[in-house]
């Protein structure tokens, strides 16, 4: 179904999503946000995070299931219509893009403060297919397939292809 809905996304890409979806069941249901984004986070003057505001659309679902706020807003952005990872070298000596450098901050906090259960081996191809899954849903209505805007797209693309 993905590789008719999304056309610019390799068709491996859509094959491996169909292919691995049933992974989805060995995630949690947890209170997920679904507005994650800069303007949603409180900190205060030191830049430590003292909380979240926006919860209108949060609901129990699987884990991952709103991660695009990260892609989104945290790993890139979106100037001039063309959507694009933070690229630039990191300042850091380690040869790594700024996206890499942050992306892999995120996961190592993640793995780091998950309950024991959580393990990054049993989970981490799992929260990679929740990824996906939470791209083709944030950006698409698949009952209004023609109303799909070129910004979704731009998104989507990016997200999908970030490996």
């Amino acid at each position: 179904m993905i590789i008719s809905v999304i056309p610019h996304v390799n068709h491996r890409k859509g094959r491996s999503f169909v292919r691995q979806a049933y992974l989805l069941d060995e995630l949690p249901a947890v209170l997920t946000h679904h507005d994650f984004t800069q303007l949603n986070i409180l900190a205060d003057d030191d830049g430590s995070v003292t909380g979240a505001i926006d919860f209108d659309e949060a609901k129990f679902e699987a884990l991952e299931m709103c991660i695009f706020g990260l892609y989104e807003c945290f790993f890139g952005e979106m100037d001039q219509g063309v959507f694009s990872f933070y690229n630039q070298a990191a300042d850091d000596g380690s040869g790594r893009s700024v996206r890499w450098v942050l992306e892999d901050a995120f996961w190592s906090l993640f793995w780091a403060n998950s309950p024991s259960g959580l393990t990054r081996e049993k989970l981490q191809e799992p929260l990679r297919v929740a990824v996906d899954v939470c791209i083709v849903h944030r950006y698409f209505d698949l009952f209004r397939l023609d109303s799909i805007d070129s910004r979704s797209l731009t998104y989507a693309h990016a997200i999908l292809l970030r490996d």
